[in-house]
């Protein structure tokens, strides 16, 4: 611990306290002003890198088409898909699907407003 008394205050107990921020007392955490300075740096490290970061590509409308191509279409690739992915395409796209055990039929039914559906004409 460092005791600071009234002997040093001033000029050489500032030192005193700085210097013992730098280095920590001998077998000690580092002091608190210590941890800020090097958590801070930290801190400004990871957004530095973060900032950096690639952000994921955006598929344009013919790289969609030539993956699905690639695939043999929408409906091949969803027979080819696990249930968790076919749930996750399902999902990202706003489709629903509900069994009816009465009549034994599949309704879907399709969410269309996050898709880009244009209209023509003036708004």
């Amino acid at each position: 611990m460092l005791a600071v008394d009234g002997d040093e205050a001033g000029r050489g107990g500032t030192r005193r306290v700085a210097a013992a921020d730098r280095r920590g007392e001998a077998g000690h955490e580092a002091s608190p002003l210590a941890q800020l300075a090097r958590r801070s740096a930290e801190r400004e490290a990871l957004r530095a890198r973060l900032a950096a970061a690639a952000l994921p590509k955006t598929l344009s409308t013919a790289e969609i088409a030539e993956l699905l191509a690639a695939v043999g279409g929408i409906p091949n690739a969803l027979r080819r898909a696990t249930p968790a992915e076919q749930a996750a395409a399902y999902a990202t796209l706003g489709v629903r699907l509900v069994y009816d055990d009465r009549t034994n039929q599949v309704n879907v039914t399709a969410d269309l407003g996050g898709v880009g559906v244009r209209v023509g004409g003036g708004t």
